[in-house]
């Protein structure tokens, strides 16, 4: 429930136009089976939801550097993707009764797997990731195909209102950039709101009073030391966020006891948040995701306390729109590539005319190399065209949003 921003889902439920929400359930192999399938059924109740696990790995060099050294370790786990199919179906059935090219965002809190859903996809590693917070510094579209593209967004910013354990798990904020008080701060809400016995048990120490006590086991126990043996208390508090925020921690909260619709969900929003996706087939395709996958047992994830939806900074501007040429320049399609491939065998035709050319009486000789000029003006036009592509694409556009302006999301933008 923390990951889902009201602001957000307000200003796209409430935008008047044809877009739709849909949500993704993602990391779905960090939780017991029994509760995904509690949170899928809580879930499908407002918006249409898949679940989904990404492929971390994917075309990493972490992959090669594992299989040179012939390790035993299942990578199974972390080169496939559970859910790819199941989505893009859905997204390619709705662009069907549409009739035309849809463009899908997405959007999110740091750290919830948006540049790793498109990877999956793709079946690339066409975006960047990594296990640190705001990675993603500016808008990128990927094209999928020629009726689909996918925006991938930086993150939503938290606002500073919201709870202290809130903002531990979704700030942008990188764990380098606090200081040593306010670590500590955001460690204690995180526990304040788990099992103690369950902590204990998975990070193996013994009881403690209160969270320095017990980031003071936990150095001793991973040595992270001092000179003198002095528990290093804050590299310890940055590398135990890091569990949590990461995927080495299986912790879960349990969906509302008494269903809560958000005052912006009418029925009326539902129903249109719905229209046009199939649901059946979507609900046969969550079914064979859950079943496919490897789960942990409820004894080994922690239980989690969710303190309830994120409040994001949602500012609404007067949208621009964009020419279709700059949306062209953000795509990550090898287009250009193609081009220039295009362009040479183009120049070996060329050549094969004028050596025929020149076999022939004088009068075919200048013609040949008349035809041989116009086609060396046509290169030089497309080489201009295409040093004056690179320059347009080296130009920021007013879609890049970095993760530390103060403007956030403008969500009138014409994507789904």
């Amino acid at each position: 429930m923390g990951c889902r921003c009201p602001q957000l889902e307000q200003a796209i439920t409430c935008s008047g136009g044809e877009k739709k929400l849909l949500l993704v359930l993602n990391k779905i192999d960090l939780v017991p089976k029994e509760n995904l399938e509690k949170w899928l059924n809580y879930l499908k109740k407002e918006f249409p939801t898949v679940a989904f696990k990404s492929a971390t790995l994917l075309k990493d060099r972490n992959m090669e550097t594992l299989s040179r050294r012939r390790t035993r370790i299942d990578l199974s786990r972390h080169t496939e993707s559970f859910g790819s199919g199941c989505l893009m179906k859905l997204l390619q059935e709705y662009g069907r009764t549409q009739n035309k090219a849809i463009q899908v965002g997405l959007v999110g809190f740091p750290n919830v797997g948006k540049s790793s859903i498109i990877n999956s996809i793709k079946k690339d590693r066409v975006c960047d990731v990594g296990p640190a917070r705001g990675v993603t510094k500016s808008m990128q579209v990927v094209r999928i195909d020629k009726q689909m593209r996918i925006l991938d967004s930086p993150s939503i910013v938290a606002d500073p209102t919201n709870s202290a354990v809130t903002l531990a798990l979704r700030s942008i904020i990188h764990t380098g950039e606090l200081c040593s008080v306010n670590m500590i701060k955001a460690v204690d809400a995180i526990l304040n709101h788990c099992n103690k016995q369950q902590v204990m048990m998975f990070y193996s120490i013994p009881d403690f009073k209160n969270t320095e006590e017990l980031l003071s086991l936990l150095a001793q126990k991973r040595g992270m030391l001092k000179k003198g043996g002095v528990p290093d208390i804050e590299n310890t508090a940055k590398s135990l966020l890091c569990d949590w925020t990461g995927a080495k921690i299986s912790y879960h909260s349990e969906p509302p006891a008494s269903r809560i619709v958000p005052p912006y969900l009418t029925e009326d929003k539902i129903a249109e948040m719905q229209r046009g996706f199939n649901l059946k087939k979507l609900e046969e395709g969550n079914s064979s995701t859950v079943q496919a996958l490897k789960y942990p047992s409820p004894a080994s994830s922690i239980v989690f306390q969710s303190a309830g939806m994120t409040n994001g900074k949602i500012v609404k501007n007067k949208v621009v729109e964009e020419e279709e040429s700059e949306w062209e320049d953000l795509e990550t399609s090898h287009e250009d590539e193609d081009f220039m491939e295009t362009d040479d065998d183009q120049d070996s035709i060329e050549e094969e005319k004028e050596e025929n050319n020149v076999k022939e009486d004088g009068r075919t000789q200048m013609t040949g190399n008349a035809e041989l000029g116009m086609g060396q003006t046509g290169r030089a036009d497309s080489e201009n065209e295409i040093a004056e592509n690179e320059l347009g694409n080296s130009l920021p556009l007013s879609l890049d949003k970095t993760a530390g302006e103060d403007d956030a999301y403008d969500f009138n933008t014409d994507y789904m």
